[in-house]
């Protein structure tokens, strides 16, 4: 069996160049390998969320693709709003050399269905120190655009363990958690895709049309 060299934790890294770097990449990511032309935040809500990053913050979007890691980095880094994101360790594993460049533009890891004791704490030294973070807390990806699935409870402990985290260090405890909507809409007409897709499902079952 071939030894696994990868570490367990993927720890977030400063920025700099590497940031720059991923501005530049992602939106082409986005665009050519999850098919989203364009991400439309409105006035209002850019304004809120500016307010509220301000403070310790955990970011909470919905997730029923795969794209919305690329999405969420147009809406926040690709904005000023210097943002760490927790990544599930397997995943960001499959980007190959491309993760220490995405590890430096802010995403760190968690092994999901364990205690991961080093992705808790580096999550809590980051909202004591201010910062905001970006997390799923629905946990999986499930394919629905307006439907939401069973949060895990651990998205709001880790709030809670930033609070008194805080509290003891002196600092203001105020750390928000910030609800994100993500929704999609085809930007052509789809009825000739979902007519072909439909022909070619009668064929293969032996249906008649």
């Amino acid at each position: 069996m071939k030894e696994d060299r990868d570490p367990l934790f993927f720890e977030p890294g400063d920025g700099g160049s590497a940031l720059a770097l991923a501005n530049r990449a992602i939106p082409l990511i986005r665009r050519y390998w999850a098919g989203v032309e364009e991400v439309h935040v409105d006035p209002e809500s850019l304004e809120r969320l500016r307010d509220t990053v301000s403070r310790p913050t955990i970011v909470c979007p919905n997730h029923p693709t795969l794209a919305e890691p690329s999405t969420l980095f147009d809406v926040l880094s690709g904005r000023g709003f210097r943002t760490y994101y927790l990544s599930d360790r397997e995943v960001l594993r499959t980007f190959g050399p491309a993760r220490f460049l995405l590890a430096r533009a802010g995403a760190y890891t968690v092994r999901r269905g364990t205690v991961d004791r080093e992705s808790i704490n580096c999550t809590r030294q980051l909202l004591l120190r201010g910062a905001t973070v970006a997390m799923y807390p629905e946990g999986e990806t499930y394919g629905l655009n307006d439907t939401l699935i069973n949060f895990l409870e651990g998205v709001a402990q880790l709030g809670f363990w930033g609070v008194g985290d805080r509290r003891e260090a002196g600092l203001d405890p105020d750390v928000r958690l910030l609800p994100l909507a993500v929704k999609y809409y085809y930007g052509r007409d789809m009825e000739p895709v979902v007519e072909e897709r439909l022909s070619w499902l009668e064929e293969q079952l032996g249906l008649r049309p």
